[in-house]
């Protein structure tokens, strides 16, 4: 049976407390108990106080842009006319992934913004002549830019590399079309996936960074940012990467059930730190922590993989 059951967010930038007086430490452990000011107190195991049922860290690491190559190398013989021009299109649809920024508004689930340039490939042109005729269409009609250029690009040799600005970004789909004037239909010469368009990482959101902590667990607002708010020593840093440590407890509840007579209530609680991974900082709580318990490392890559962008593009 369960009592009070909760969790907590803590962020520790330094074992310092300066709410408190210059000097005074902000966690500390010795025999077995682990105290934390304006937090709680942990007990490896002491009757009628509780203790720690398991202790879990996962390393804080920063984002992975997403970024695709598009090799022209092997399409000249698809693009190349013998005589005269071919009519081409360069598509990109560019998804996004554990933020919804409004600008990839759309009336479906998957939130996303699709982009586009035609371009023409005459008798002659050799596969860096094509990436670089495409590339200067691009950065001339400014085809990536939504107040800010939201793909940046590059030609090398043949190739054009194509890279995310922001850590939610994911390419869901890169195609290249050709087409006659005359033609219904377009007829497709590459897609994402394929020999000609490879996708060279897919990106990966980042874990206890600043932009992370801020938009999932310390919202940017007025009563975060006012000078003397009550939590400004846990104000996230810029820059800085933060691990975390879950601590599992479990203490007598002081209530009582009511499905038995004498039936006692256990209140299970988490709490979460996120701690600035300097290493005499991580150290110094790492020893503390092994005060109370042991602790288990998470790996990140673990948990379950993620879905191929490619697929069902």
């Amino acid at each position: 049976m369960a009592g009070l059951n909760f969790q907590t967010q803590t962020i520790i930038n330094s074992n310092l407390d300066p709410d408190s007086g210059k000097g005074v430490k902000l966690f500390k452990a010795a025999n077995g108990v682990l105290r934390i000011k304006r937090d709680f107190d942990f007990y490896k195991d002491k009757d009628g106080y509780g203790k720690v049922c398991a202790i879990r860290k996962r390393a804080g690491y920063d984002a992975k842009l997403c970024k695709a190559e598009v090799d022209f190398a092997n399409l000249t013989s698809a693009l190349v006319p013998a005589t005269g021009v071919t009519y081409a299109r360069f598509d990109i649809y560019l998804g996004v992934e554990g933020a919804e920024p409004f600008i990839y508004a759309t009336p479906w689930v998957q939130k996303g913004m699709p982009f586009w340039v035609e371009f023409t490939v005459k008798a002659g042109d050799t596969a860096a002549k094509i990436a670089e005729n495409v590339a200067k269409l691009i950065k001339t009609n400014h085809i990536f830019l939504h107040d800010k250029d939201l793909i940046n690009l590059t030609v090398d040799g043949s190739k054009l590399v194509l890279e995310g600005a922001t850590e939610y970004q994911r390419f869901r789909k890169i195609e290249i079309n050709k087409f006659a004037m005359s033609d219904d239909y377009s007829e497709e010469v590459a897609e994402l996936g394929d020999d000609n368009i490879t996708l060279i990482e897919r990106g990966e959101n980042a874990f206890g960074t600043y932009s992370q902590i801020t938009k999932d667990l310390r919202l940017p607002t007025g009563a975060n940012w006012q000078p003397l708010h009550i939590r400004k020593v846990e104000t996230p840093i810029i820059g800085a990467i933060y691990n975390q440590y879950i601590i599992e407890y479990v203490a007598p509840a002081s209530n009582e059930g009511l499905g038995a007579v004498g039936q006692r209530l256990e209140s299970n609680t988490t709490h979460v730190f996120w701690v600035k991974n300097d290493a005499a900082l991580i150290a110094e709580w790492e020893a503390a922590l092994g005060e109370v318990g042991t602790i288990e490392d998470v790996d990140a890559t673990s948990e379950g993989g993620e879905e191929d962008p490619t697929e069902g593009a």
